[in-house]
């Protein structure tokens, strides 16, 4: 079989896979997070007979892996899964994307460039590389996302510690919105680390994904992810703690300024009545 050439990329938030399978008229079910496209599925839509190594796997979490595909057949099936489901994300798709190789001969396989001992091939290790790219692709959006608050996050907190609140209460609300709906969009995102029955169904298969993700250091990433996020709830709550100091002080001067008020009232009317 030689080389095989997986390509991955971002393309949504969430791919409406019942939609998908509607329209290649494939069976699906609910319960898997992605679905496999091949051979007649993909016949009408590169208008020629597909390679039997040519594979889509189209995952709910909006990542998309094509196996084995040239470029003008990659752009040709996103051209009409976009016809599908509504424009895609082709930013996205630019930014966070893996490509790799899997080496295949007969019938044993090199999972990466410089892996000691070749492992038993069959079509499930397709599935399982499939996977693990699209989790690693949709983990990197995740990442450059939480980055990117959390650099927002710690210079408004700098601000508010500096007592700018006033001064641009607008924007520290719109960071504050954004990193909300950041921490609970993630929560959705947690099925990128689901492991699917479909495509990890043995003993074997478990094993070359746990390799396959160590690899491409899933685990790791994923710690680290969960401090930035654990960071970002601490200054969402900083944030509050001062915010409310802050609302809470304005409403003390306010008291202090009427309580002034009421004996200059009484001095002012003692005076106009002389």
């Amino acid at each position: 079989m030689g080389t095989l050439r997986c390509w991955c990329y971002k393309l949504a938030a969430s791919l409406p896979l019942t939609q998908i399978a509607e329209v290649f008229q494939v069976e699906w079910t609910s319960r898997l997070n992605y679905l496999v496209l091949k051979g007649a599925s993909l016949d009408r839509v590169l208008h020629q007979r597909a390679p039997r190594s040519q594979q889509v796997y189209l995952f709910e979490f909006g990542c998309v892996t094509l196996v084995d595909f040239e470029e003008s057949d990659a752009w040709a099936f996103l051209s009409y899964l976009s016809s599908i489901v509504g424009k895609l994300d082709m930013q996205a798709a630019f930014r966070f994307n893996e490509h790799h190789n899997l080496e295949v001969v007969e019938n044993t396989c090199y999972l990466w460039e410089g892996q000691e001992e070749p492992t038993t091939f069959g079509e499930w290790v397709i599935g399982v590389v499939a996977l693990v790219l699209a989790k690693s692709a949709a983990l990197t959006a995740v990442e450059s996302d939480a980055g990117r608050l959390l650099d927002e996050a710690e210079d408004l907190i700098a601000r508010l510690q500096r007592g700018h609140l006033h001064l641009r209460t607008r924007k520290f609300a719109a960071t504050i919105a954004r990193m909300l709906r950041f921490q609970y969009d993630s929560v959705g995102s947690i099925g990128i680390f689901d492991v699917p029955r479909g495509l990890v169904h043995t003993l074997q298969a478990k094993a070359v994904y746990d390799d396959f993700a160590e690899h491409y250091e899933l685990h790791q990433r994923f710690e680290h992810l969960q401090n930035k996020m654990q960071e970002l709830q601490r200054i969402t709550e900083l944030y509050s703690k001062l915010s409310y100091k802050y609302q809470e002080n304005r409403l003390c001067l306010f008291e202090i300024l009427l309580l002034m008020l009421f004996p200059l009232s009484h001095l002012l009317h003692a005076f106009l009545e002389r």
